[in-house]
């Protein structure tokens, strides 16, 4: 086991304290230091615990194994989305702007009922976001403002100041349309190009996703996936690697078990899931299990969830840093377009009819999951 901290003095030190204490109850008088050795070793048992907790993930006959809920979510209101979701961004813990292939663009309230992890969700959308004649692509925050990126070539700004205005007064939500400028010009109504345009010489570009600041992940419609970086507006070619045979769908940057981005998804066409190392340059694992066109994927705290067109959901779980499918947990029953996540292990997914759903992973992830759970059966 490869356990930060030495058992055998940890060992030690409990019986040793265990000593004090029993000496302590017999005289009526607390030890002096007592009370700073217990929150020592109580900080050291939840480190040993958290060490532990992977191992307990991975054993066979554990009593609880990772499991997938799925609840309806309840939409306040008569207002729903039109289209398929096609462009999301966060603008804090609870507001999201969604754009879909029906030209619509809405503000979504999520309320998160409670203070439990698994707790009931429902949501609110606004009143449709009036000035846009076209499909939103892409989306950015400035400040207090959303830029919206048309496919068309076109900018939007919309201010959050009006969504909060439509709640509170029931005005409109309107677009204003802005101009782009190559030169930085700084005033109301123009933006710098180079902060939102991207230039490059890879052609049949099928995906980007932004690793960090400055760098981007591009996949193409044959199957190459190119390691870039910006420099200005113009994405510079670091590394190129052939993932698959046919297209590159879909990038996500996987978040591991400590909330650090270390792999990256690629998934495609004909159950194609590859995950490629960020610090290597290469892929390190070949997902099998998987069926069909592969299209969407998000992740949490060590989890990821891969949508199929055939219906199927897939879920990743990393142990140790190495990603696995789930096999007990591929869900056949629901045919979900979009997932998105919300929080530490919860999604939100939409299905064909525009239902809404919050998915929650069951999974063991602090020391009190492993004290308030039946580890074995």
């Amino acid at each position: 086991m490869n356990i930060s901290i030495d058992i055998d003095e940890f060992k030690k030190g409990v019986k040793t304290l265990r000593n004090r204490l029993d000496r302590c109850r017999e005289s009526g008088v607390l030890d002096k230091g007592l009370k700073e050795e217990i929150d020592k070793f109580t900080e050291i048992e939840e480190k040993l615990l958290k060490d532990l907790i992977p191992y307990y993930r991975t054993l066979e006959d554990i009593g609880q194994k990772t499991s997938i809920e799925i609840c309806k979510v309840e939409e306040i209101g008569d207002i729903r989305l039109e289209g398929f979701l096609k462009s999301k961004l966060k603008l804090d813990e609870s507001l999201y702007i969604i754009s879909s292939t029906k030209k619509e663009v809405r503000f979504l309230y999520i309320n998160n009922m409670g203070d439990k992890k698994k707790s009931k969700l429902e949501i609110e959308w606004s009143k449709s976001i009036k000035g846009i004649d076209e499909n939103i692509s892409s989306m950015y925050r400035l400040e207090n403002d959303i830029i919206l990126c048309g496919i068309r070539g076109n900018y939007y700004r919309v201010s959050l100041d009006s969504y909060y205005n439509s709640l509170e007064k029931g005005l409109d939500i309107k677009a204003q349309r802005i101009e782009i400028r190559e030169e930085t010009k700084k005033g109301k109504g123009y933006l710098d190009k180079e902060s939102l345009c991207l230039n490059s010489d890879i052609t049949n570009y099928s995906y980007i996703e932004r690793v960090k600041k400055d760098y981007f992940i591009v996949g193409t419609i044959d199957g190459y996936i190119y390691i870039t970086k910006r420099d200005k507006n113009q994405l510079e070619v670091l590394d190129r690697i052939k993932v698959f045979n046919g297209e590159v769908k879909n990038i996500k940057l996987l978040d591991n078990e400590f909330k650090n981005i270390d792999d990256i998804l690629i998934i495609g066409n004909n159950g194609n899931a590859k995950i490629l190392s960020i610090n290597d340059k290469d892929i390190k694992k070949n997902i099998k299990g998987l069926s069909g066109d592969l299209f969407d994927a998000e992740s949490s705290k060590g989890t990821a969830i891969i949508l199929s067109e055939s219906g199927f959901l897939y879920l990743l779980e990393e142990n140790f840093g190495i990603w696995q499918l789930s096999k007990d947990s591929i869900i056949d029953d629901y045919f979900f377009i979009n997932i998105f996540k919300l929080d530490t292990l919860k999604y939100l997914a939409l299905d064909l009819d525009g239902d809404v759903y919050s998915i929650y992973i069951n999974r063991i992830i602090t020391p009190d999951d492993l004290w308030s759970t039946a580890l074995y059966t």
